[in-house]
């Protein structure tokens, strides 16, 4: 497994907001969602939700698919599943062969 975000390490939006949202994690090239773990390989829930920063160190097995959305409903955030309260911003594949997942500046490059 590689390690993919930190629960330290702040995400922003294109616009350079902190990122309110969630990540989806999928199967590649997919909208499966695929099964993450945390540093001590237990099973999270997927998807995560972030405030500026996750709950979670992530880590990944394999290829997937992360999907980020930004919330744009007004109510909590946690289990909103109408879909007009979320935009997405952000799909980047991630592949396997790498240990780690870099984020720069809260992009992944």
């Amino acid at each position: 497994m590689r390690n993919f975000i930190d629960c330290w390490q702040f995400l922003f939006t294109n616009g350079g907001k902190p990122l309110v949202g969630k990540i989806e994690f999928c199967e590649a090239n997919t909208t499966s969602l695929k099964t993450i773990y945390d540093v001590d390989g237990q099973e999270l829930d997927n998807p995560i939700y972030v405030d500026g920063v996750t709950d979670y160190q992530v880590m990944l097995e394999g290829d997937y698919t992360a999907r980020f959305y930004e919330y744009i409903g007004d109510g909590i955030m946690v289990g909103d599943t109408a879909p007009e309260h979320w935009k997405l911003f952000k799909t980047e594949l991630l592949k396997g062969e790498s240990e780690t997942t870099v984020i720069e500046d809260g992009a992944i490059i």
